[in-house]
């Protein structure tokens, strides 16, 4: 499976903050989706939580974000596979930071309750096998 991946174009310091200019986009083969960062934007702001170096790919599990993500707030649900993306509209049922897993619920159907990953505040992503 090869996915567009966010690699640094130079060395970033634990600690910090992410900047467009410190980024590049590459194709790369992976194994294990949604641990990369896919869109710069998706990662602009953010604060490594450990050194980066040069032409490493950017894992989403090394940033930090200090935004809050609130229960109850309005988001966008995305689910990806073979490179179709299928999107629908939910309410957040738990509290998270970007990059944590929290419960989702479709806002059209009250009963259908998801695990996603949250992307940035009005985006989280469902893993699809």
């Amino acid at each position: 499976w090869t996915q567009n991946v966010v690699m640094a174009s130079r060395s970033i310091k634990k600690g910090d903050r992410i900047t467009a200019g410190s980024l590049i986009v590459r194709p790369m083969k992976i194994t294990r989706p949604g641990m990369y960062a896919s869109s710069i934007a998706e990662i602009a702001g953010y604060t490594a939580d450990r050194n980066i170096k040069q032409g490493e790919p950017v894992l989403l599990r090394n940033l930090t974000s200090s935004s809050v993500v609130k229960k109850g707030r309005q988001v966008r649900i995305l689910a990806r596979l073979s490179g179709i993306v299928v999107t629908a509209d939910g309410i957040l049922m738990e509290d998270g930071r970007p990059g944590d897993y929290v419960k989702v619920r479709r806002a059209d159907d009250k009963r259908v309750t998801l695990r996603a990953r949250i992307i940035n505040e009005n985006t989280v992503e469902v893993q699809v096998e």
